[in-house]
């Protein structure tokens, strides 16, 4: 059966957290009553919202903003933003970004990184990373480092990682990599990225401590990054758990990656239960494998659906899995068809798993056409056999042999 495969990690961090509405404004002395207005007004604004009431948190955030108080506009567009319309989010975030609310021209900024608008983008996080937003900083390095300018993104992702920011740190780590940098500097901002809470880090840091053998530190890393919702980091630790007998937590975390879509851990998921003698369980996620267009489940479900007796769709499934490429599945079909009596099928999948270098296939090839007298042929094919190590194909291939 397969033998599930490490997928590498792709992509760059180019999105942080969004903050929230802000339930609070602070004003100077001046004007203590005009503040607990406006403050009581935002306050019950979010409470409102938080509870569904939405119709009535708009009015209670317009009230607030109509006294033209960058807080309040600040939290009215936020509430556009996740309610609509959009031009209204950006009216009065704009509002609040040009009296100077660092987290409305963050929030513009990752408005224009969201709807493909880099001028827009790139103005309003350079406003806000001028006030040290490390958000910002990070998505700045992200815009400059996607337009080729890796100069200026290295030393935006290093002020943010410097500043504390996780998603930075791993993102400076990738460019260290990216250029050659060293292996201590890209372990350094792996490491703080971790600690930080980046998935993608700890991820990392636990493959690489799997592939040097260290696999206490792997499984820990692994955890950290599947416990924060990382799926293809579930899915190896799933693999690691079974890998030294815990089939039972190999299972749970099979069963988080599947949920979240990896298909591999369908296949694997599969393969564990089959093993685990849940045929009918093991059924179900290699259809949803299937299903999801993993080839190899494919394959297994028809060596499933053999071993229950069920030759027919075992057959449909080998052939499935033959038409797609699959050596394995071909010889598998060719043997349940010559056991069934369809010789003229079974060597038809022998061939075409023997041509695909299955040695098995090559052996019951020459076997069948050596019950033909089609000497000059199945020597060929026993050969084959022969040359992979198969001792019966050496005898049968003596025999031949000794008939010329």
């Amino acid at each position: 059966m397969t033998t599930p495969a490490i997928v590498p990690q792709t992509g760059a961090h180019s999105s942080v957290p969004v903050p929230g509405p802000a339930s609070e404004v602070t004003h100077g002395s001046q004007a203590p009553t005009w503040a607990h207005g406006v403050e009581a007004m935002n306050r019950l604004a979010v409470l409102l919202e938080e509870s569904g009431e939405h119709n009535h948190a708009l009015l209670w955030y317009q009230r607030a903003a109509a006294t033209g108080d960058p807080t309040a506009n600040y939290n009215l567009g936020l509430f556009y933003r996740e309610h609509g319309p959009l031009d209204q989010a950006v009216k009065h975030l704009t509002v609040a970004a040009e009296a100077g609310d660092t987290d409305a021209a963050y929030a513009l900024g990752t408005l224009g990184l969201q709807h493909g608008n880099k001028a827009v983008a790139q103005r309003w996080l350079t406003v806000a990373a001028e006030h040290n937003d490390i958000a910002a900083l990070n998505c700045l390095g992200a815009l400059e480092l996607a337009e080729g300018d890796t100069e200026t993104a290295q030393q935006r992702f290093r002020q943010a990682a410097e500043a504390g920011a996780p998603e930075a740190a791993y993102n400076l780590s990738r460019l260290v990599r990216h250029h050659g940098g060293s292996s201590e500097e890209i372990n350094h901002w792996l490491r703080a990225a971790a600690l930080g809470g980046d998935p993608d880090a700890a991820y990392e840091l636990g493959m690489s401590a799997r592939k040097n053998g260290d696999f206490a530190e792997a499984e820990a890393r692994l955890r950290s990054a599947a416990d924060a919702g990382h799926p293809l980091a579930a899915h190896q630790l799933a693999r690691l758990c079974c890998e030294r007998g815990d089939d039972e937590t190999g299972e749970r975390w099979y069963r988080k990656a599947a949920a979240a879509g990896r298909i591999e851990a369908m296949n694997n998921l599969g393969v564990l239960l089959e093993r685990r003698g849940r045929d009918e369980d093991a059924t179900k996620w290699y259809e949803a494998a299937i299903n999801a267009g993993h080839t190899g489940a494919v394959y297994n479900l028809g060596v499933l659906l053999e071993k229950r007796e069920d030759p027919n769709r075992a057959a449909d499934y080998y052939e499935q899995a033959a038409e797609a490429g699959n050596p394995a599945a071909a010889y598998n079909l060719g043997v349940l068809l010559r056991d069934h009596g369809d010789i003229g099928g079974a060597e038809e999948w022998f061939r075409r798993a023997a041509v695909a270098g299955d040695s098995d296939a090559a052996f019951n090839l020459g076997v069948l056409l050596a019950e033909r007298h089609e000497d000059v042929e199945a020597e060929r094919w026993f050969r084959v056999a022969a040359e992979a190590g198969d001792e019966e194909a050496i005898a049968h291939l003596a025999v031949i042999l000794e008939r010329r």
